[in-house]
């Protein structure tokens, strides 16, 4: 038997399965996807993608607007991608975080098609979140935990203090210990975060880089756009310009 039969029997059950359901999308085919996603299988997503196109799936009829149907439909399956990825070990705020502003994005489309292309997008970028998460040398649960509080409050002055409280460690042995397991100190690997949420506000709201930069509690504008531009090689707003107008429509 090859190494792909199991995958193309359960793709056979679903092409019978697409058959037969006429206002749902097959059960089957979602938990394939949600699998595929936690495993940070990116290979057997696409296939499966490429199997079942998302203008081709029945949805649950949840509206007779053509457009807010394809949203409910995305807004369910990315919240299930959400809890998925938060099973395999991504950072509850930042999933949760992902999720609602992707929903911000489909808020603002005018098409069903928009809605469905950006949805096949998503499952893709979560796959590939979960697979570069899964490819990281794991971490000690003391060490996780300052990471995950650093994620849930970028938006504050994070001490070295507050990072020991949440280790149980003292502030010599766990800035040792972070830098021995994560391969960087706890200053580079904070702002790295701030960076990269500054990167998804600029991709994913309108907000103006000074109010972002303050809002990640960054002591000037100047400094904000120094730090960013050192770990990106571009400025706030030429990053916008290249990266951000389809996003936000604009």
């Amino acid at each position: 038997m090859s190494d792909n039969q199991p995958f193309n029997d359960e793709i056979s059950l679903l092409f019978e399965e697409r058959e037969i359901l006429l206002h749902h999308y097959p059960y089957q085919w979602e938990q394939l996807l949600l699998r595929y996603i936690g495993e940070g299988d990116l290979p057997m997503i696409e296939r499966l993608l490429h199997q079942f196109n998302p203008n081709e799936i029945k949805t649950a009829r949840l509206s007779d607007d053509e457009l807010r149907q394809a949203q409910y439909f995305a807004v369910i399956l990315t919240y299930a991608a959400s809890r998925v990825a938060i099973q395999a070990g991504m950072f509850e705020a930042e999933a949760l975080n992902r999720a609602d502003a992707f929903i911000y994005l489909i808020d603002k489309q005018t098409s069903s098609q928009a809605v469905l292309g950006m949805v096949g997008e998503a499952i893709i970028g979560w796959a590939k979140s979960v697979r570069e998460m899964k490819s990281h040398k794991q971490v000690s649960p003391a060490v996780r935990a300052c990471q995950e509080y650093m994620y849930k409050n970028l938006h504050s002055r994070i001490s070295l203090g507050e990072l020991a409280k949440v280790s149980g460690f003292s502030v010599p042995y766990l800035s040792a210990r972070f830098k021995k397991e994560v391969g960087e100190n706890i200053s580079t690997y904070l702002m790295r975060l701030k960076i990269k949420a500054a990167q998804e506000m600029l991709l994913n709201t309108k907000h103006i880089t000074k109010d972002i930069g303050f809002y990640l509690n960054f002591s000037s504008q100047s400094y904000f756009i120094r730090c960013f531009k050192r770990l990106t090689g571009v400025t706030p707003q030429e990053f916008r310009k290249k990266w951000g107008s389809k996003n936000l429509g604009t």
